[in-house]
């Protein structure tokens, strides 16, 4: 017990391996350098969690106005700025704290939430597959927070894909949606929406991840 509490005082090494990270890296030390002094980190994060919540409410409007999809858009950009600013401010400005860390992630949580539901209740989707896309996600949400308890490294990343890589994929078929019009497919005898096939293979995806993710080479040597 000793050991475990001294260990859980140290920071979790930040691990982000993906495709665009090099790039949002660099962004960051130049977005970082010119924030006035007055916006704290937090703001970012309610910046984020709020933009998160109007993207899943413009979600929700599409099924009246297919131009609602570029709303939900730009908040999933504006959501992007403030998830992957809110800790490079803080680390910049030497602000990082375990309760921040802890606010970052719960906020991170009901972002999701809003946003897969307000998908599950716009009717671009015939089933309710992106709500278990929010589950899925959650639940390696969860794997990745027990393993920076264990192991001191909070891993954003698996398989050179990460949030960031997540959001360019929603926003691409927001707009082949918009280009293409909803359509709807017949999937062994179910009706089915584009974005329902999409929520289906992220559904796999995530599920493959959540299963096999504890029995990965970088969780075995824990």
């Amino acid at each position: 017990m000793q050991n475990y509490k001294k260990r859980t005082k140290n920071k979790p090494k930040r691990i982000v391996e993906t495709y665009l990270e090099p790039y949002e890296k660099r962004l960051a030390t130049f977005f970082v350098s010119y924030v006035p002094r007055f916006i704290q980190p937090h703001y970012l994060t309610a910046i984020g969690f709020i933009a998160a919540a109007l993207s899943g409410l413009s979600y929700v409007f599409a099924s009246r106005n297919i131009w609602m999809l570029w709303f939900a858009s730009f908040f999933l950009l504006l959501n992007w700025v403030g998830d992957r600013f809110d800790g490079a401010l803080a680390r910049y400005r030497q602000k990082v704290s375990n309760f921040g860390l802890f606010q970052d992630h719960m906020i991170d949580v009901f972002s999701i939430a809003l946003l897969f539901l307000g998908i599950s209740l716009s009717t671009l989707t015939y089933t309710y597959v992106w709500l278990i896309v929010a589950i899925l996600y959650m639940l390696l949400e969860i794997q990745v927070v027990l393993r920076a308890l264990v192991d001191d490294e909070f891993v954003i990343s698996i398989a050179n894909f990460g949030p960031t890589e997540a959001r360019v994929g929603l926003i691409a078929t927001n707009m082949l949606i918009f280009i293409s019009s909803p359509v709807s497919f017949t999937l062994l005898g179910v009706t089915v929406a584009l974005m329902d096939i999409i929520g289906i293979v992220a559904a796999i995806i995530l599920l493959v991840l959540v299963v096999l993710y504890p029995f990965s080479q970088d969780c075995s040597r824990i």
